[in-house]
């Protein structure tokens, strides 16, 4: 699988919400992107410590817990994440 693929399509449903101002829990839908719960939360951590995007907090300290997206505060694209979604 081509995670390069998945991450801009994370990326641009983050942006597309945030331009909507209509974030909510389906926003992302893991089944969508033919990925588990587990990568995605993977996936926006790696997105978050690089600074990709702002405004969630995730914890994969609990290893029984399937719901390691903790909070979601304004969710959106940082210059950086902009930067990735949109180069050609």
């Amino acid at each position: 699988m081509d995670y390069t693929i998945v991450i801009k399509k994370i990326l641009s449903k983050i942006d597309l919400a945030f331009e909507s101002r209509n974030y909510n829990k389906d926003t992302i839908n893991p089944s969508e992107l033919a990925i588990s719960t587990n990568k995605l939360c993977l996936i926006l951590e790696g997105l978050l410590k690089e600074e990709y995007i702002t405004g969630f907090k995730i914890d994969l300290s609990d290893k029984n817990n399937e719901n390691w997206i903790v909070d979601v505060t304004n969710p959106r694209l940082t210059l950086k994440g902009l930067q990735f979604l949109y180069k050609k």
